[in-house]
């Protein structure tokens, strides 16, 4: 009787193929490297606020959302966490829209998001 061969299990990867070459395509590049060297009316218009905003409320709440590098990956920088805050904020779109937007995976948006939004809160409660 033959023998069968058991084909080995397709494992599941931890990142999707297509998260995988970071924030080359996301809306963090566009917003980010072009449209706030070149209009800056746009990157005001995308994220609701002007740069200069933008740099104060990330100086405040870059040391709550660094984390470490590792061998296997490098962290998403708080630029880009602030970045999808702001456009979820700005937009209202659910997290599946800003997920296809920025490349973050649902589960990270779904922490970063809350967590984004009360460092703003308190800053801002700072600043009054």
């Amino acid at each position: 009787m033959p023998t069968e061969e058991k084909s080995p299990k397709n494992k599941r990867k931890w990142i999707k193929e297509w998260r995988l070459d970071g924030t080359h395509n996301s809306q963090f590049t566009l917003v980010h490297e072009q449209f706030r060297l070149i209009d800056k009316d746009f990157f005001r218009r995308y994220l609701r606020m002007d740069e200069n905003c933008f740099k104060d409320i990330l100086d405040y709440v870059r040391p709550h959302l660094t984390k470490q590098s590792t061998s296997l990956r490098q962290p998403i920088p708080p630029e880009e966490s602030l970045s999808a805050t702001l456009r979820y904020l700005a937009t209202g779109n659910s997290f599946i829209s800003i997920d296809m937007e920025t490349k973050l995976s649902q589960p990270f948006l779904t922490q970063v998001i809350p967590k984004c939004c009360f460092l703003i809160f308190q800053h801002l409660k700072k600043s009054t």
